[in-house]
């Protein structure tokens, strides 16, 4: 009787212990397959932070930026996290100076339309009706979110309010007003005048980097050019601002040769702006 009863709890235990032993296996290679995940994390963080560790700064007592050579008796120098050099306001955009933001805006980024100097590929170069282009224009109206553009390109919310409250230059009593001169074949001097002051611009279409004055944060690196457009290969005037992401801005002067459309673009962003000829 008693034997009738121990062999089925016998066959109970060791089934039971097979279960456990196979438990404490799988929970071996469980823990072992993460202490390897844990390991390679590790390595990868550890990778991932060298490479993304700022270079060492080296504060400098001037700007380090080229022709600048600005005192910081006063405060005001910035730290590029790429280079480590010293540079005033003027020429940092944060994270980085003017000039690795420069050497940034050289590679070629995916998405970004391609810049197109000497021509359409499928158009033969045309001479531009630069004579239709110049002359005195006045910005009449705003359509789109230009403050959103406004804030990607890195406009904090005061200087967003600012323009917001003159209307983004639109009308009103201090409406934007630019005079467009072209003195040479690939030039074109903007003369610009807004709530802010007045500043000139030379913009030479050779798609090279160069720095302009803007109407808040000082001066910024612009690159400009002619591109293909609906009224053919070179009739839409192309001008890229850098800042914490570039914006770009378009303009087509239109059938009337009166108006011009202007479209802003920056991160997904965009805004359009109508200008008259005065």
């Amino acid at each position: 009787m008693l034997r009738w009863l121990s062999d089925p709890v016998a066959r109970q235990l060791e089934a039971i212990e097979l279960d456990l032993k196979r438990a404490q296996a799988e929970r071996l290679e469980s823990s072992a397959a993460i202490a390897a995940l844990t390991a390679t994390a590790d390595g990868l963080a550890s990778r991932l932070d060298t490479l993304e560790r700022p270079a060492r700064r080296h504060r400098a007592r001037c700007c380090e930026f080229d022709g600048c050579g600005k005192g910081f008796a006063f405060g005001g120098r910035h730290h590029c996290r790429k280079c480590g050099g010293s540079v005033c306001s003027a020429h940092f955009a944060r994270p980085v100076c003017h000039k690795c933001l420069a050497d940034q805006a050289r590679a070629p980024v995916v998405g970004q339309r391609a810049t197109v100097v000497q021509g359409h590929a499928d158009s033969p170069p045309v001479e531009v009706d630069r004579e239709a282009v110049a002359g005195t224009w006045k910005c009449v109206s705003v359509e789109g979110d230009m403050g959103a553009v406004l804030k990607e390109h890195g406009y904090n919310m005061v200087l967003r309010g600012a323009a917001r409250a003159v209307g983004f230059g639109a009308g009103g009593a201090f409406p934007q007003v630019e005079v467009l001169t072209m003195p040479g074949a690939d030039e074109v001097l903007c003369k610009q005048k807004d709530p802010v002051g007045s500043r000139m611009l030379k913009i030479v279409t050779d798609g090279e980097w160069r720095e302009n004055p803007m109407p808040f944060g000082g001066p910024k690196l612009t690159s400009g050019v002619w591109l293909p457009g609906p009224r053919g290969p070179f009739d839409t005037f192309v001008v890229t601002v850098q800042g914490s992401k570039p914006m770009v801005s378009s303009r087509v002067l239109l059938p009337d040769n009166d108006t011009v459309l202007e479209t802003v673009e920056c991160a997904g962003k965009s805004a359009q702006r109508r200008w008259k000829r005065q």
